[in-house]
């Protein structure tokens, strides 16, 4: 079986909340459907190109691969798949969410995940299979699963609304940093030592002419990291507490995924822990 996912990081909050919501959601509030569906975009150099779809009403949201402090991300079983090497799984830029108790990172309304499907034997077709488990919020939260088949054939073109929903989400995925691509993540300091945990002090830079940037952070396995919070005293600069980490863990050295987002581009850089 292959299994993907973030990690089980947030897995106690998760589950209070999953539990919560199942509970509130017997006792009355609607609860929708969400529609989950497999999109085949076509093929490229490493096999096939398609999106899992999850779509929800505009108020309702589901979790990036990271969820923050609260929230369940998307697992991917695919077991059962016949001819399947492995699968890429791009994750689209997210959105900040605040509930009143706890700050997740989300996708309102759903999001399309682009995937590479690389197969063992290019020349013969792909069965695939996908055991879906994903978690979605509103004012409750509740699980979600979903089992898709699809065979994929050799030179398959997919169709044009899964190619323009496909290529829309990829164009959402973060890119790397480079120079000349916003918004930049620049200096990562740490702030002198006070009261609680160590805080690093992290520096963005917008693209002109746009709207304010937002930044999250995933932490190596094991560490719950906080989100990343503003300054406000310096705009672009984000304050982020090392709290989250397995007891007795030095944070120094530690390799921090850092994710900026302006205006639905985002760019992806990595850092060491200073």
């Amino acid at each position: 079986m292959q299994a993907l996912s973030v990690s089980a990081r947030s897995l106690c909050g998760s589950l209070f909340a999953l539990l919560f919501g199942m509970a509130v959601a017997a006792a009355g509030p609607v609860v929708p459907t969400p529609e989950v569906r497999l999109l085949v975009a076509g093929t490229n150099d490493a096999g096939y190109e398609v999106g899992l779809a999850i779509g929800l009403p505009p108020d309702w949201h589901t979790y990036w691969r990271y969820p923050g402090e609260a929230g369940l991300p998307p697992v991917i079983s695919t077991e059962g798949s016949r001819n399947l090497e492995k699968l890429v799984i791009a994750w689209p830029a997210p959105s900040r969410h605040y509930d009143g108790y706890a700050s997740s990172i989300v996708y309102p309304g759903g999001v399309v995940l682009p995937i590479t499907v690389v197969p063992v034997d290019p020349a013969v077709p792909v069965s695939l299979s996908i055991d879906l488990f994903f978690g979605f919020c509103d004012m409750i939260c509740v699980p979600g699963h979903a089992r898709l088949d699809k065979l994929l054939l050799p030179g398959a073109r997919g169709d044009e609304a899964g190619r323009a929903a496909v290529a829309a989400a990829r164009a959402a995925v973060p890119r790397a940093e480079a120079p000349g691509v916003h918004p930049a993540i620049l200096g990562v300091s740490r702030l002198a030592p006070g009261e609680g945990p160590p805080v690093l002090a992290i520096e963005t830079t917008p693209a002109p002419g746009g709207g304010p940037v937002d930044l999250f952070a995933v932490g190596p396995e094991g560490w719950a990291l906080p989100l990343p919070q503003p300054d406000p005293s310096a705009p672009g600069r984000f304050l982020l507490a090392l709290r989250g980490l397995p007891k007795g863990t030095d944070p120094a050295g530690g390799a921090i995924t850092l994710v900026a987002v302006q205006d639905g581009r985002a760019t992806e850089a990595e850092r060491r822990v200073p």
